[in-house]
């Protein structure tokens, strides 16, 4: 299931290297983040805000969004579940072995 960063949209469009970034992270984790922007979070004190999942975190900058979003996400080797995350070296072993099966 994909993690929800909710943003407001009167409020986040102002400050556009977090926007961006929030963009950006969802296009980087597509099927693993979603961004949903909201007419309003009420926060326009602590702007940019952010909901992470049922987590509020006001006045975030771009580099804290991006450490608290990847923090959320699974590590690499766990996240994609696809023999694409794993070394090179790896997937030649894996090649090896089935051929093997394939020979005996």
């Amino acid at each position: 299931m994909a993690i929800r960063l909710v943003l407001c949209g009167l409020c986040t469009p102002n400050r556009p290297q977090v926007y961006d970034l929030a963009l950006q992270l969802q296009r980087e984790y597509r099927g693993e983040l979603v961004v949903i922007e909201v007419d309003c979070m009420a926060a326009c004190d602590e702007s940019p805000a952010f909901m992470l999942e049922h987590d509020y975190y006001p006045a975030v900058s771009a580099p804290e969004l991006r450490r608290l979003v990847e923090g959320r996400l699974p590590k690499p080797e766990v996240r994609s579940g696809s023999r694409a995350s794993l070394k090179p070296e790896a997937l030649g072993a894996d090649r090896e072995a089935g051929e093997q099966q394939r020979d005996s």
